[in-house]
């Protein structure tokens, strides 16, 4: 008979493992070390250019507070700049750096190692199973 923790406790243990991983700052490639928080904004602003900070917060999970945090780390360690929209004199849109592009790349390398095992399993794993597992985690997103 299933219980809530036949679900519940390997989540909770996935939840563990990324927080314990996303605790610890990691060099991509720059020769410094960046957290979590900090590569995520990168690899946000990098895939999606021209973003303003209401998108960037949106695309993080983030709210506005949050992210200006972490953009102003990146401005100041020169990861990003900031330029004025084509169309306002008041939005601004933030873009990578040479530095940034290079810690970028640096988490796409780290990603495809780091999840190496999981994408394995994931192609090992019918379609009709992935669009369900899909939609199981998303319901629990949603819910929490």
């Amino acid at each position: 008979m299933r219980t809530d923790s036949t679900i519940m406790d390997p989540l909770l243990k996935i939840y563990s493992k990324m927080n314990e991983l996303s605790k610890s700052p990691k060099d991509f490639g720059t020769g410094e070390l960046l957290y979590a928080s900090e590569i995520h904004t990168i690899a946000v602003i990098g895939k999606n250019p021209e973003s303003n900070l209401t998108q960037i917060a949106h695309f993080l999970g983030v709210s506005k507070s949050a992210a200006s945090k972490f953009i102003k780390k990146l401005l100041t360690k020169d990861y990003i700049i900031k330029n004025k929209a084509k169309n306002s004199n008041r939005e601004v849109m933030f873009h990578l750096t040479d530095k940034g592009q290079i810690a970028l790349n640096g988490h796409e390398v780290y990603k495809v190692k780091m999840f190496k095992e999981v994408n394995t399993i994931i192609e090992n794993t019918s379609e009709t199973d992935i669009i369900l597992i899909e939609k199981f985690l998303n319901s629990i997103y949603e819910a929490l």
